[in-house]
């Protein structure tokens, strides 16, 4: 009962800021002063850079409304790399400088930035807590378009929970208050997170309904990449309603837009929803080639994205353990130099310090050499289970075909491809990692042009596996392990006079 009437006060309080005339608009002002413009071709470095400067020029000027605004832009440079921890760092920063000027507008909109990140956290509780604070502050302020955004986004956390009922009422709430303030753009975004709800509670006609609005509506933008957005949703409802004539066409009609534009990330989910669409209908030839393209551009972006940061990671923590040394060396020196009188005790100081350090330095040599043990037996491990899963595989394959000998090519080949799932690799591959760090990423910098199989074969003999048990991991004949051989050879450049497997224990 509690919870219910607190939601009856809150509501009560976003009907009354329904009716306020909207005095304030921060997000427009906000946009129309950044000093990157929309679709700039700056990499993350620069950007910041500029809105670095943004913050320190309007804190010379004490202009705490602008110094807020950069801080907001550096949270949303850092949230598109995923440094959630750097990017709550500058939103904390904006928090303390609007809750010092006492302004409920400037509380409300940063609130609402807060609701945002903890939406990339997935942390949707905690969102719903903070856009509530956001619809308050924002009400009070009489910014009916924040307001508005806020009770909408509140709409799609409570869908998040499964707590359809409070859904529809925000929305209901959300919806005169996006088309009266709102721009065409917020009005589409929101037509869409309506129909997201509406197919989570599988009412997939009335999604259906709210996508083509959400098109109609962005219409007259003519951004593309948000109506792409929009119509892989609409293809997703087709396809769970069974409408699978226009679900296989407007995926079609993604694929091209973002091929089109070069917008990988988009691909990815389309051609994975796009794969099992055509598998339902029979279409396994189009379905395998999208399977593949989902996988490999998934490893090509995923895997680059994680080597940077890692990359970024490592070279701020060893400019830190420099930093520290340094400090510690330098402290040290003054102490020596204060306590020469003290000759004696500080030399026994300073060989237990020794002493800590040797032992130190042989308990983490052992533990190191403990963990690459640990590793290499996992890797091994690993093999072998891949080994004896694969070899079960291949029996029960040949028991198939022999009860059904006219089984399809096609059936066969989508059977073979799935023998080493993509979850056996990326464990094997992450035992590997860690017994040969960095060794997949420099062999792909050193050969970029080898497909997957040559680089799973490279691995193979990397670890003295045989052609057969190679075969039988990947699930093929060995007469095509010693085809791919060849064709690794032609790849590596090698001359008859080299030998392979020499090549690939020396890389």
């Amino acid at each position: 009962m509690k919870r219910h009437y607190n939601n009856l006060l809150f509501l009560i309080c976003c009907l009354s800021a329904v009716s306020l005339a909207a005095q304030i608009d921060l997000k427009q002002e906000w946009i129309k002063i950044d000093p990157v413009a929309p679709g700039s071709t700056l990499s993350l470095e620069e950007k910041v850079k500029v809105h670095q400067d943004f913050v320190a020029q309007n804190a010379r000027n004490n202009d705490t409304l602008k110094q807020i605004y950069g801080n907001i832009y550096l949270f949303y440079d850092y949230t598109e790399t995923h440094n959630f921890s750097e990017a709550t760092r500058y939103l904390l920063e904006a928090e303390r400088l609007a809750k010092t000027a006492g302004n409920p507008g400037w509380q409300g909109w940063v609130a609402k930035r807060k609701g945002n990140l903890f939406i990339f956290l997935k942390n949707y509780k905690a969102a719903i807590e903070q856009f509530k604070m956001a619809a308050t502050l924002c009400g009070q302020a009489k910014d009916s378009l924040c307001l508005a955004e806020s009770l909408e986004q509140l709409s799609s956390m409570y869908g998040e929970t499964r707590d359809y009922e409070q859904a529809h009422r925000y929305f209901e709430l959300a919806l005169p208050l996006v088309q009266r303030y709102g721009t065409n753009e917020q009005l589409a975004s929101a037509l869409n997170n309506f129909g997201n709800l509406l197919g989570s509670e599988n009412r997939l006609a009335e999604a259906v309904i709210y996508f083509q609005k959400a098109l109609l509506a962005n219409q007259p933008l003519h951004d593309p990449r948000q109506a792409n957005i929009f119509r892989n949703n609409l293809a997703v409802a087709y396809y769970e309603l069974g409408n699978y004539q226009d679900s296989r066409k407007t995926f079609q009609e993604c694929i091209r837009t973002s091929r089109e534009n070069n917008w990988q990330e988009d691909l990815i989910y389309t051609y994975e929803a796009a794969a099992d669409l055509f598998e339902k209908t029979g279409d396994y030839r189009t379905a395998l080639d999208y399977f593949k393209q989902y996988h490999v551009l998934q490893d090509s972006i995923i895997g680059a994205k994680t080597q940077i940061e890692i990359a970024n990671l490592e070279a701020r923590y060893h400019a830190q353990q420099k930093e520290l040394e340094l400090q510690k060396s330098q402290a040290a020196l003054a102490t020596i130099s204060l306590s020469l009188q003290r000759s004696v005790l500080m030399l026994s100081v300073i060989l237990l310090l020794v002493a800590f350090g040797l032992w130190r330095w042989r308990s983490q040599t052992y533990q190191a050499q403990r963990e690459l043990q640990q590793n290499q037996e996992n890797l091994a491990n690993v093999t072998t289970i891949l080994l004896e899963k694969n070899k079960l595989l291949t029996e029960l394959q040949e028991q198939t075909v022999q009860s059904s000998a006219k089984s399809e090519g096609l059936e066969e080949h989508l059977f073979q491809q799935r023998i080493l799932t993509d979850t056996d690799w990326a464990a094997f591959k992450t035992y590997f990692e860690k017994v040969y760090p960095g060794y997949i990423l420099r062999l792909r910098t050193a050969y970029p042009t080898l497909t997957d199989a040559e680089k799973r074969l490279f691995l193979f003999i990397k670890l003295n596996l045989g052609r057969k048990e190679s075969a039988a991991i990947l699930g093929i004949s060995v007469d095509t392990v010693k085809k791919t051989r060849s064709r690794l050879r032609k790849r590596l450049e090698l001359g008859e006079e080299e030998d392979l497997e020499a090549h690939i224990h020396g890389f």
